[in-house]
Parts: structure tokens; C-alpha cells; sequence
């Protein structure tokens, strides 16, 4: 894609949208709408979210933080074998081993003695859960047959 800027620019200027105060409303994540509210909801725990830059299971996780606007410390789970620019491989984060012994990305954890989420489906339906989504703020449609078709195609597109 080379530079981001020449990426984003390839979807008609979608850096620079303009927003209305419906859009804004729409596009602001549940969870910044909650606080800025009268009842502003119970605060979530900053989650340790372990990610690979290249990773698009890890980015649904990323994304599903993004919408809900919640508080987390991006870790890379893949860091360079050698100092430098030179590196050959990789290796895999040790605190990351320590909560997936697979080493694999996604993996959220909420701190000491709470048990570690991984597989990107279950992270972003664990994050939609912290949010405290509701049909209107969830990252899947309303009804109930309808997330579940969602499901059955994000389970293809794993399995194909």
C-alpha cells in the first residue's frame, strides 16, 4: 500500500470527512456516548492487548477496542531477534508466552489473576461484553439470527 497517506487517500479522502452532528453522534463508541451521559457507566479495567502489526485476527480485536473506546496498553507480541534495522526473525513477547503458551495474537488480559482471552472471534465478543454493549452500541446487529449469521461467515472466513 505504501505510505498510509496514499492508502487513505485512495477512499476519497476519508482522513478528512467532515462530520454532521448525526454522524458525529453515530460514528462517537458506546462507551465515550456512556460517560459523557447523566449515568456514566462503571469504568473498565485497562486491558493488555497483544497484538502483530501485521496480524488482521489481531487487528478485529484492535478494532472492536477502537469502536468501544475502552482503556488498553498495546503490546507487540512479536519483537525483532537482534537490535536494530538488521534483524532476520523474531521472537515472541515472554509476557505473552506467559498468558498464551501458543504465543499467539489476539490475546487480552485484565491484569494478575484474571484468566487470559485469545482467538480474535472470542476477543471481540469478550470486548463488545466489557463495553457493556447493548444492541445499539455492539459491533454485531441486534437480533439474535443475525449474529449468529455473522458468526457462521467469520467462522468460514477462518476455516477458508
Amino acid at each position: 500500500f505504501g505510505s498510509s497517506a496514499g492508502f487513505f487517500s485512495s477512499f476519497g479522502g476519508l482522513r478528512t470527512h467532515k462530520r454532521t452532528a448525526m454522524s458525529a453522534a453515530v460514528a462517537e463508541p458506546p462507551a465515550k456516548r456512556l460517560a459523557a451521559g447523566n449515568g456514566a457507566a462503571a469504568k473498565p479495567p485497562e486491558l493488555e492487548f497483544f497484538s502483530a502489526w501485521f496480524c488482521p485476527y489481531a487487528q478485529r480485536a484492535w478494532i472492536a477496542l477502537e469502536h468501544h473506546g475502552l482503556p488498553y496498553k498495546k503490546v507487540e507480541g512479536l519483537l525483532p531477534d537482534k537490535p536494530g534495522e538488521q534483524f532476520v526473525g523474531y521472537i515472541k513477547n515472554p509476557r505473552l508466552l506467559e498468558l498464551n503458551p501458543k504465543g499467539m495474537v489476539p490475546t487480552i488480559s485484565e491484569g494478575p489473576g484474571s484468566p487470559p482471552v485469545y482467538e480474535s472471534l472470542v476477543c471481540v465478543e469478550y470486548v463488545d461484553e466489557v463495553a457493556g454493549a447493548g444492541a445499539a452500541g455492539s459491533l454485531l446487529p441486534g437480533r439474535a439470527c443475525e449474529r449468529a449469521q455473522l458468526r457462521v461467515q467469520a467462522d468460514w472466513v477462518n476455516r477458508e
